[in-house]
């Protein structure tokens, strides 16, 4: 479970430049690598997150994120494309599931759906951003095998803060959000992040549905 929050942190929070920037807190361009690290509620280390733009091709970008556990072990290395447009920067919701044994079984047919996520170009404190959703479906023989849906709705930007992290201190707005992924165990949970206009996401923080603390991550490094 705590991978697919992994991803969901990477997916929700980054993007890419486009001949000029395409969102005023997402300053990237072809080249640049950033790494973000993963902690326990106790500041134990989980995952080493790394991530590059590999290409960018008209509107849209190719990014490379791959996860390595604490031992050193790769557990995730998945390329995402990303989308900009005049109103918005936004994803796919299928890159936010993760990858699976199952999953490269080369009997299986996937078929996916849902409503990408947008981060709007404009983004002021009290905004409402929109809700986004996935859905996983597996096919083996023609019979489903599994299903999956994950749900990430009232998110709020909250409001201006200044954050610190080992890479130093940055003022960043404050984006709040629930998320829910049903399956055969279902989860609740919430989580903050706090995004800079000259690193992106900087720190981000995830809740159960009680209100607990249950990790966090930081930005570690970052290569322009």
């Amino acid at each position: 479970m705590k991978n697919i929050f992994s991803i969901v942190i990477f997916l929700g929070f980054y993007s890419m430049l486009l001949g000029q920037e395409c969102h005023e807190y997402f300053p990237f361009k072809e080249g640049t690598e950033w790494e973000i690290t993963s902690y326990d509620e106790k500041d134990k280390v989980l995952s080493v997150n790394n991530y590059k733009i590999i290409g960018r091709s008209g509107n849209t970008a190719e990014i490379n994120f791959s996860s390595l556990d604490k031992k050193g072990k790769e557990i995730v290395n998945i390329t995402s494309k990303w989308f900009c447009d005049d109103n918005n920067i936004s994803f796919e919701m299928k890159d936010m599931f993760p990858q699976s044994a199952a999953m490269n079984n080369t009997k299986a047919e996937m078929k996916f759906s849902g409503k990408n996520l947008d981060f709007p170009k404009t983004m002021k404190v009290g905004d409402k951003l929109p809700d986004a959703d996935a859905k996983l479906e597996m096919f083996i023989d023609g019979m489903r095998f599994m299903s999956m849906n994950i749900f990430i709705t009232e998110r709020l930007v909250e409001k201006n803060e200044q954050i610190t992290t080992p890479l130093g201190t940055f003022d960043c707005i404050k984006i709040s959000q629930s998320s829910e992924i049903k399956s055969i165990i279902s989860n609740k949970s919430k989580s903050s992040s706090w995004i800079s206009k000259s690193k992106g996401l900087v720190k981000s923080e995830n809740y159960n549905s009680k209100g607990k603390l249950t990790g966090y991550q930081l930005m570690t490094r970052f290569k322009f």
